[in-house]
């Protein structure tokens, strides 16, 4: 459909372009696909859409082109071109989870998203409901909470395990969000303490106040309303699994009374998802112990269908009455034909042919799952970091092996918190969930992850901080941990440019458990890591051996607590660097003070220009092949507040600590070489320029760095000609996200690589 061309772009990967633009670094998958909506009201293709839980949501587009060359593809709903004006030219606003999202069943291209809403200075974030009627070409926000203009709250505390992040076990749990299966324009939307209806496609929103608000869970969040299902049996009958109080029901629309469901069994703790059989109009839901119940309107009664655990997701067969299968946390299925009795459960295999292959090993651990509303017994689900399909025969029993077959080409939402590029064309990512991908330009890694052992082929690992080496590109260091914030067992070495790494022989004491962390790597010996979490920072010269010996140092005179010190690797704070001219110099920052180091023990300071506000993000960076030579963004204040944002950027030019006036809000930035190939490498930066007075972000070049002191001269890359090389106030490819790092390429002029954190890695050639 039309719909589609608004997308094209979005899937373009290339080799060789004909012209410089931004292009997608084709890595794949990522963290938490969510939750699902798959509905035909006739038209061909059906709309299929996924949520995710770092940066916005994904359609399958059936016609567009993989990287891989397969036909078919997921493409971005959140990106500049297609989100509301007003949310684009506020600035950039970094991706988030999306809370809810649903299609139409009567009009696919009708959607609805419950999604974060740009205020001014709002702290926390707010979110709003936003509609298309176009297959997501296009999104406006909704006068949601019942105002006449929008009024967005803020949710963020229903959804996760904290009052800013969609991180937590709650984002698991649905749907949020309903539609009538007979019109588009009656829809309900959960938030963590209120219900809220439209009866006229969102042009006004009224709260329900008719079922007992949600009461909190145990970490202060409020789960609020979740299982919201219509009943396209009786599009009369809602219903809304109220955290903490049980299951309510209107029999009289998204508007009506709620009344709790009689009885004390069936769902009556925590609802992990919930579907009713259009056929039958019976309530099916999944608890949170993996039991599966039914509730029968006519007859009044619970019923539970499935006794056994694991089960974290249902599914029905819209065209077979009373035919349901289930799904369990590794995979496996069950069926019931008669709506009240399932069969065993299910083996189950992962195929990656065709598809994004390094995913291969992963199992489907099913988290949502929709049979086609077309193509009998194919069912689709969700999973941690992955998109399945599998069409079976027959009967599911203990003698079935389902054959998942990986579809999540498309998808890029992987937290890419650094990149480096060892040699040329070849960049490296580092990320939570995977550690470290080497991606191509045209082509998904062909192998696992690339990580030190003993990491399995399906360990999740969160990469933490890597750096290469001052004296040899070659020469790469690396932390990477189990998890997050767990024990460091992944970390090492490489010395063919990240292609095979060893372990280090032994750690920094306590940095196991410190999570986090920098490291910064002069030589094939010599590096100092900072593990974080309160632990000192280490020095070695020897960390190639099989006994490498780490000694404490102090990176930062003064600080004589170190639980005032984190280390950074959370986000990819970098807090110190080794000199790029000169091997075992390095240089820090802290409190507004930058040190230097000759021999990586002993340091001194260099001099404050001034009071710096530092955020997690914040990185010094030494300078490619110059000595004495390093830049700093503290990347502290959001940039899409009032400008100028007084995050400055700094130049250390070896003498003096300069402050550039003409840049500002730089969240990432890195070197290239220089386009005379020798000399001062190329600066990108991601941030803000004052062009003629007026501050412009995006993604800048600058040729003279190096000599024109305060005020270097920036050429915007990648600003003009709408996608893929630019678009709306200079987001690359049209990406929300803001980016973490990025880098020039060491041989390519004008080449430059761009990942953001939970979005896709970019490059410009």
């Amino acid at each position: 459909p039309a719909a589609f061309a608004a997308f094209a772009s979005f899937c373009c990967y290339s080799s060789s372009p004909g012209t410089q633009a931004w292009y997608t670094l084709p890595i794949g998958g990522g963290g938490n696909l969510l939750h699902m909506s798959v509905q035909n009201d006739g038209t061909d293709p059906q709309a299929m859409v996924v949520t995710t839980d770092t940066c916005g949501a994904y359609i399958w587009n059936p016609s567009a082109t993989a990287p891989n060359g397969a036909t078919g593809a997921w493409q971005p709903l959140v990106n500049a071109g297609a989100m509301p004006a007003s949310y684009v030219s506020a600035g950039p606003a970094l991706c988030a989870g999306v809370y809810a999202l649903s299609v139409a069943p009567s009009a696919t291209q009708t959607m609805y998203m419950a999604y974060q809403a740009y205020v001014a200075n709002a702290s926390p974030d707010v979110q709003g409901v936003y509609k298309t009627t176009n297959g997501g070409a296009n999104w406006t926000l909704t006068n949601f909470n019942g105002s006449s203009s929008p009024n967005p709250i803020n949710i963020n505390p229903y959804f996760g395990d904290t009052s800013t992040s969609p991180g937590g076990a709650l984002k698991n749990w649905g749907p949020r969000i309903a539609i009538d299966p007979s019109t588009p324009n009656n829809v309900i939307v959960s938030t963590g303490t209120a219900l809220y209806y439209t009866t006229n496609g969102g042009t006004s929103w009224t709260t329900n106040s008719t079922i007992p608000a949600a009461i909190a869970d145990g970490n202060g969040n409020y789960p609020g309303y979740i299982g919201l299902a219509i009943s396209k049996f009786n599009t009369n009958h809602v219903f809304a699994f109220s955290y903490g109080n049980g299951l309510y029901e209107s029999t009289t629309g998204v508007g009506g009374t709620f009344s709790k469901i009689n009885g004390t069994s069936g769902c009556q703790t925590i609802v992990y998802d919930a579907k009713v059989d259009p056929n039958t109009g019976f309530y099916y839901c999944v608890e949170y112990t993996g039991h599966v119940w039914q509730w029968n309107d006519t007859s009044s009664t619970w019923t539970e269908v499935y006794s056994g655990t694991g089960v974290q997701a249902v599914a029905i067969d819209p065209n077979t009455a009373n035919h349901i299968v289930i799904g369990t946390g590794n995979g496996q299925l069950a069926e019931s034909t008669n709506g009240t009795s399932f069969g065993t459960l299910s083996g189950q295999q992962t195929t990656a042919t065709g598809d994004v292959t390094w995913l291969g090993p992963f199992t489907a651990n099913v988290q949502e799952l929709w049979f086609d509303p077309v193509t009998a017994k194919k069912l689709y689900a969700t999973s941690n970091r992955a998109f399945f399909t599998t069409t079976y025969t027959g009967t599911i029993s203990n003698t079935t092996t389902i054959n998942w077959q990986l579809q999540t080409r498309g998808i890029e939402q992987l937290v890419a918190i650094r990149t480096i590029v060892p040699s040329s064309n070849k960049p490296l990512v580092l990320s939570w969930d995977t550690a470290l991908t080497a991606p191509a330009f045209n082509s998904y890694p062909s192998s696992n992850p690339v990580r030190p052992p003993p990491a399995s082929a399906t360990s999740l690992a969160a990469g933490q901080s890597i750096d290469w080496c001052s004296s040899n590109r070659s020469d790469v260091v690396m932390i990477a941990n189990s998890a997050q914030y767990s024990q460091t067992d992944y970390s090492g070495y490489s010395t063919d440019g990240g292609v095979n790494w060893t372990n280090f022989g032994a750690e920094p004491p306590n940095a196991g458990t410190s999570g986090g962390g920098t490291i910064a790597c002069a030589s094939a010996t010599d590096a100092i890591w900072a593990p974080g979490g309160a632990v000192q920072p280490y020095h070695t010269t020897n960390y190639n051996s099989a006994t490498p010996t780490w000694t404490t140092i102090s990176l930062f005179p003064g600080m004589t607590a170190w639980s005032q010190f984190n280390g950074g690797g959370t986000h990819g704070m970098v807090s110190f660097c080794a000199d790029r001219g000169t091997p075992g110099t390095y240089y820090s920052f802290w409190n507004s003070t930058f040190f230097k180091s000759t021999d990586g023990v002993t340091f001194t300071s260099l001099g404050s220009p001034g009071t710096i506000l530092t955020g997690e993000t914040s990185a010094i960076k030494c300078t490619d092949g110059v000595s004495g030579d390093f830049w700093f963004t503290p990347n502290d204040n959001a940039p899409n507040e009032s400008l100028p944002c007084g995050n400055a950027f700094y130049h250390y030019n070896g003498t003096s600590i300069i402050t550039v006036t003409n840049a500002e809000c730089v969240v990432a930035f890195g070197f290239g070489v220089s386009s005379t190939g020798s000399g001062y490498p190329a600066l990108y930066i991601e941030g803000y320029v004052n062009v003629s007075g007026t501050w412009t972000f995006g993604v800048w070049r600058s040729d003279n760095a190096g000599t024109a002191g305060a005020t270097p001269t920036w050429t915007q890359i990648g600003s003009t000609g709408g996608y893929p090389g630019g678009g709306p106030n200079g987001y690359p490819a049209g990406t929300m996200s803001l980016g973490f790092d990025m880098s020039g390429d060491p041989s390519v002029y004008g080449q430059a690589y761009l990942c953001t954190g939970g979005a896709a890695c970019m490059v410009y050639r």
